[in-house]
């Protein structure tokens, strides 16, 4: 949540008509700011807090050591926006022979995206670029937004308590388009989807990108798909698709989640980690 003089002075006000800035009773905007992009004017006043670790040396050796203590010897970001001085930050910090842990960074454009031709230049660069400790090449693209934020997108009968279905985080369309230009381009597309509308929507982009540009052993990879059910793992798992569900999610929001967002019924699936081995979808899990 913002203040509404830091609101004000971002240029919010009660005349921006902007997904994702609530307004209440009054007309002004009620200080919360839901997904990328009404969080853009802020960002752009204060910096992106949010990346701090991934374009900072000390922070990315501070990530290492983190890793390390935690036994982790591969680690991933998938949010960099791969540009050419992190890039350059990323390979200083993994050639220190005594830097502990593999990193694969995923591209993310969270700012206003660029053109995709130039994305998939900025991409293709990096991966060129890789190293034994320091995998690029793949790219991360967000569909909706979180079920605790009531900003995932849902199937019927969506929310739980009444709340209005969610966010789309760049229209239907251009995330069709997204998908498919970077599946034929040839790389690698990891796209977070939280409702079952989303990852649903989600599939439907991979089975069309597929049918028309075919590829072998690609691993898209739908990214947290906590709501996703028998059905759409039956497809995953004919796609080629993978998963990364995020189980860890189920500890700190099972209760609100039970009686809030999904009610007590499709709470009891959500992260269905052995729905998915059942049908064969290869799967992580996750913290975020």
């Amino acid at each position: 949540n913002v203040n509404r003089a830091a609101m004000a002075r971002a240029g919010i006000t009660r005349d921006t008509e902007l997904e994702g800035i609530p307004k209440g009773a009054d007309g002004e905007p009620t200080g919360e700011l839901q997904e990328f992009a009404a969080m853009f004017p802020i960002v752009r006043m204060i910096g992106n807090k949010f990346r701090i670790t991934a374009t900072s040396e000390s922070g990315l050796r501070l990530f290492g050591a983190v890793a390390q203590w935690a036994g982790v010897t591969t680690a991933t970001d998938l949010a960099n926006d791969m540009s050419d001085d992190n890039v350059a930050t990323m390979l200083r910090v993994t050639g220190d022979a005594h830097y502990p842990v593999r990193l694969v960074p995923l591209y993310a454009g969270l700012g206003p995206a660029l053109p995709l031709e130039q994305a998939t230049e900025r991409v293709r660069r990096a991966r060129a670029q890789s190293t034994d400790r320091l995998h690029m090449g793949r790219v991360k693209i967000v569909a909706d937004g979180s079920i605790q934020g009531f900003t995932a997108r849902l199937k019927w009968p969506g929310y739980h308590n009444g709340a209005p279905n969610g966010i789309w985080i760049q229209p239907p369309e251009v995330l069709r388009q997204t998908i498919e230009h970077f599946h034929a381009e040839g790389f690698d597309v990891h796209v977070h989807t939280n409702g079952d509308e989303a990852s649903e929507f989600v599939i439907d982009c991979f089975a069309g990108a597929l049918a028309r540009h075919g590829r072998g052993d690609q691993r898209h990879t739908l990214q947290h798909c906590q709501m996703a059910h028998e059905s759409q793992f039956h497809r995953m798992a004919r796609l080629g698709l993978c998963v990364n569900l995020f189980a860890n999610h189920l500890y700190y929001w099972g209760d609100a989640h039970a009686a809030q967002t999904m009610g007590p019924d499709r709470a009891q699936r959500m992260d269905a980690c052995g729905t998915a081995l059942r049908h064969g979808v290869p799967l992580a899990v996750h913290s975020d």
